[in-house]
């Protein structure tokens, strides 16, 4: 279980910035979990979780 965000909008500062608040709103309530990866590269930023999330 993770996340991966296409960053290839964010033009200008202002989008990025919208970008990044979205991602923060978009990360799970747990803070508990670990991650086990992230990624990065020009265009997208993807994370990993250990164990994923119980539904």
């Amino acid at each position: 279980m993770g996340s991966s965000y296409d960053l290839r909008d964010s033009v200008t500062i202002g989008e990025f910035r919208k970008t990044l608040e979205y991602i923060i709103s978009d990360l799970p309530d747990d803070d508990s979990l670990k991650i086990a990866e992230i990624f990065a590269n020009e265009c997208r930023l993807e994370y990993i979780l250990e164990d994923g999330i119980v539904q």
